[in-house]
């Protein structure tokens, strides 16, 4: 279950990056975080903290609820 939760959420946020036209390193740099761990991140075989969930939907613009209300809904779509 843990490993289709991380799959989940790092789809969601390859999506959310995209809509917003960044690449990964674009993204790791505006929130401080190395491209390798974003691409860990986005295949589902990392587990990210609170704060680092923070720091990416403020810098894709999308508020935290509202990610995981995307993931959600993606899930259920699934």
């Amino acid at each position: 279950m843990t490993d289709d939760i991380l799959a989940k959420f790092g789809k969601c946020l390859r999506k959310a990056r995209l809509d917003k036209r960044l690449s990964q390193e674009q993204l790791a740099e505006i929130v401080d975080l190395d491209r390798t761990y974003i691409s860990l991140l986005e295949r589902g075989k990392r587990n990210p903290s609170l704060l680092c969930i923070a720091s990416l939907c403020e810098a894709l613009d999308i508020s935290i609820a509202e990610f995981f209300t995307k993931m959600k809904s993606d899930r259920l779509e699934n």
